[in-house]
């Protein structure tokens, strides 16, 4: 993978939280990227203190369409957090993102659905999620300036469909699965297991599932890790460790 020049801007999705995004606007994804380990170009695990998750990177153009299925956790303590599918970011100064965010304020969680294409935030309340809900996130860009986000809460059977007509193109190179948590919080979920985790591109010859590919995961400082990823199949399972 290319990592050379991922370093000055890792990780540009921009999720989104009731308030806003779970960190400041432009604020880089993954700053300060530890490589753990290399067993080999699919086996590579990558520290930092906000994400965990897996992605591809490829050649420009490869990713037109990403998709995958989770659970809704409950959020433990008093921070939230976010659930999504994302094509590109990284390498690239652009991102397509569309998910589910948590917040929690005075023991009272709520739960909002949202789409992104870089700045351009789209809220989506009509999704109406409850802890336990099983949804559904897709994108879907034909094209570098053109897209579409669908969410679907597979419980009650709402469906939000949201488009986008960019100004900022993509560069349709990666496709990730992925949690967030806020900045200097603990880890608000025991388990967010991400199934059907799914990309291809425009010829569909090659679908790339959550095998194989890179793993981010999440640790303190001092290097203890917070929260750790294994991939099989089409799923991507993150577990709380401390």
């Amino acid at each position: 993978m290319r990592l050379n020049s991922a370093l000055t801007f890792i990780f540009l999705f921009v999720s989104a939280a009731l308030s806003g995004p779970l960190r400041e606007k432009d604020q880089s994804w993954v700053p300060n990227l530890v490589k753990k380990s290399t067993n080999g170009a699919s086996d590579d695990v990558y520290y930092n203190y906000l994400l965990a998750g897996a992605y591809w990177e490829e050649t420009n153009g490869t990713f037109t369409f990403a998709t995958a299925t989770f659970n809704v956790p409950v959020p433990s303590g008093q921070h939230g957090y976010a659930v999504w599918v994302g094509i590109d970011g990284i390498t690239c100064n652009s991102w397509f993102t569309a998910g589910i965010s948590s917040s929690v304020t005075d023991g009272k969680i709520t739960y909002l659905a949202w789409s992104e294409w870089a700045d351009d935030k789209q809220y989506l309340p009509n999704l109406a999620i409850a802890p336990g809900d099983v949804i559904r996130a897709s994108l879907n860009a034909p094209s570098a300036t053109s897209g579409v986000a669908i969410l679907e809460n597979l419980t009650n059977g709402r469906t939000v469909v949201q488009p986008f007509d960019a100004a900022q193109p993509l560069c349709r190179r990666i496709a990730a699965w992925s949690a967030e948590i806020q900045a200097n919080a603990s880890i608000p979920f025991d388990t967010v297991k991400i199934t059907n985790a799914r990309a291809y591109g425009p010829s569909s010859q090659r679908v790339y599932e959550a095998a194989g590919a890179q793993k981010l995961e999440i640790s303190q400082k001092n290097g203890v890790v917070m929260a750790s990823v294994s991939t099989e199949g089409s799923s991507v399972t993150i577990h709380r460790v401390q």
